[in-house]
């Protein structure tokens, strides 16, 4: 908005519309109080609300790529985590197996010196 007010031929649309931000104001009725048409209150208003706001989009660009990043870490992590607890499960299961067919040799020698 504020770059597209340096082109403007038509005195008329060198204003600065704020209808579509219309509910962030719930307050305000007047819908002239939603347009910026005084130089010097434009020139505040760029200068000093949306200068500052291009640094915090990009912070915020930043935070979200850092959400995102995170997000995949922890999938990568909860699909190793869940391999890991599958391979445990199986080799858990050949002990089991291991460990019945000792006790049913053990228990055939024992049977066989009696």
């Amino acid at each position: 908005m504020c770059n597209n007010l340096k082109y403007e031929s038509n005195p008329e649309n060198k204003c600065i519309d704020l209808k579509p931000l219309a509910f962030l104001f719930p307050n305000s009725t007047d819908v002239n109080l939603l347009r910026i048409c005084d130089e010097g209150k434009q020139k505040n208003f760029c200068k000093d609300c949306v200068e500052p706001a291009e640094v915090l989009f990009i912070v915020a660009l930043a935070a979200s790529f850092l959400v995102v990043l995170s997000l995949i870490h922890y999938l990568m992590c909860l699909s190793a985590n869940y391999a890991r607890i599958k391979d445990n499960e199986k080799n858990f299961q050949e002990l089991q197996e291991l460990q019945y067919l000792q006790d049913t040799e053990m228990g055939t020698l024992s049977k066989d010196r009696y």
